[in-house]
């Protein structure tokens, strides 16, 4: 097990610190564990996610290449907000890119103490759950609080970028969406990566579905093949209200 112990940070505005991930593997997950307190602009757990960002109290995740080069990954902002004047634990789970060397740590606003990094051991459900914690998955939404994969993200005008899967082309998968639409059809989105560094060269194909899903608390199911040269998967939703979603392999 991979463990880095880490002694707090305090930033008023930003502090970081870069750890080696050498020993890391290139597309495996794993969790960043920690207790954070905001040590000012403290906001209530259901504020609305429109326009605080700049001072929004929290934990970023960065990460960097062989060369010190900040890497940016695909649909994942990595950042863990933060309710809380007293320590409360904290979580992030990620996969790593290929490439990827060092994680840096950057606090804003807040003060972390006992960071840790440990696999997450493999699962059938290969989608990183939403939680409400957690920005940079969704943008401009609202949001009911609750446990992982159990509050529900108002996307009725924002969106959801679900996190970068690595997958294998050729395969077949299955897409599960808990949720109701809007007052119009929910939007799904499958976007296929040659790899996670972004750019429109890493693009193999992305699709578009009008999602018709009536009522509330419903369940959506959708099998399809991954590209023959897709290596990562990310899923995007919009215009209705998510509660979470699950990537499977169909064996």
């Amino acid at each position: 097990m991979l463990m880095r112990n880490l002694m707090t940070i305090s930033a008023f505005l930003l502090a970081f610190t870069l750890f080696s991930a050498e020993k890391l593997i290139p597309r495996q997950r794993y969790r960043a564990e920690f207790e954070i307190r905001a040590t000012k602009n403290v906001y209530p757990a259901d504020f609305r996610h429109q326009g605080v960002k700049l001072e929004y109290p929290g934990l970023h995740l960065q990460f960097v290449d062989g060369k010190g080069r900040k890497f940016t990954r695909l649909g994942r902002g990595d950042f863990f907000n933060v309710h809380s004047s007293e320590f409360v634990p904290g979580a992030i789970e990620f996969y790593t890119g290929e490439g990827v060397r060092h994680i840096k740590t950057v606090t804003r606003n807040a003060e972390i103490r006992n960071f840790r990094i440990v696999p997450v051991p493999p699962k059938e459900n290969l989608a990183i759950t939403l939680d409400c914690r957690v920005s940079g998955q969704i943008r401009d939404y609202f949001i009911t609080p609750g446990e992982p994969g159990k509050a529900f993200f108002d996307v009725t005008v924002g969106k959801i970028y679900g996190d970068l899967i690595p997958i294998t082309g050729g395969k077949r998968y299955k897409l599960t969406v808990i949720g109701y639409k809007a007052a119009r059809d929910m939007v799904i989105g499958l976007e296929f990566y040659t790899h996670d560094r972004g750019g429109k060269s890493s693009s193999v194909r992305a699709s578009r579905s009008q999602i018709r899903i009536g009522g509330r608390k419903q369940r959506l199911d959708y099998t399809f093949l991954a590209p023959a040269k897709a290596r990562w998967l990310r899923a995007t939703m919009t215009r209705g209200v998510v509660q979470d979603y699950q990537v499977r392999e169909v064996k």
